[in-house]
């Protein structure tokens, strides 16, 4: 089924100036907490540099105020309206991208220049996720583990196959004559 942008943008939702100015408003201690969330910090630390006091607390006392001021409604509403501001500037960004891409493809076309359109078109495919990008990786066994196989070998052979196999190595016992 075709995505439609226009209801997944409505589905996202939207934050108007008017939302905006309308939240709750935060103490200096509540906001610094906010920003230092927003900023990637975990709520233990954050709360530790926007309270300065509990850094005397106990481990547990911190962790306790840390995840109430994080479930606080007036901070989750701060929190949750700045990701979703993100989220829409990032749906507004691919947009913009694959808009000019089709530009450039367009272009590239009308002057017979086949492989610039390609090119575009590609880019295109590539932001939006239509392509995904494989790579191969031949891991080799370290010299020192497959010594140390072929010595537990020698005492016991079912020990070493065992571990080989479940370390993904091929594992040729050597027979001894």
């Amino acid at each position: 089924m075709p995505r439609d942008k226009k209801t997944e943008t409505a589905k996202l939702g939207t934050v108007s100036q008017h939302d905006i100015e309308n939240l709750p408003v935060l103490t200096p201690q509540q906001h610094s907490f906010f920003e230092l969330i927003i900023a990637g910090m975990g709520p233990v630390e954050a709360y530790r540099q926007a309270y300065p006091t509990s850094l005397t607390w106990t481990q547990n006392a911190l962790w306790v105020e840390a995840c109430r001021m994080r479930a606080n409604p007036k901070i989750a509403l701060w929190v949750n309206t700045v990701r979703l501001q993100g989220s829409n500037s990032a749906i507004a960004s691919l947009e913009d991208h694959t808009q000019e891409m089709r530009s450039l493809r367009d272009e590239a076309r009308q002057t017979g220049n086949y492989g610039a359109a390609v090119q575009a078109e590609k880019a295109r495919g590539q932001a939006s996720g239509l392509y995904v990008e494989k790579q191969e990786r031949q891991i080799t066994a370290d010299k020192d583990l497959i010594d140390t196989l072929k010595e537990l070998a020698r005492h016991s052979p079912e020990l070493a196959k065992q571990l080989a196999d479940e370390a993904g190595i091929e594992f040729a016992q050597e027979t001894q004559h």
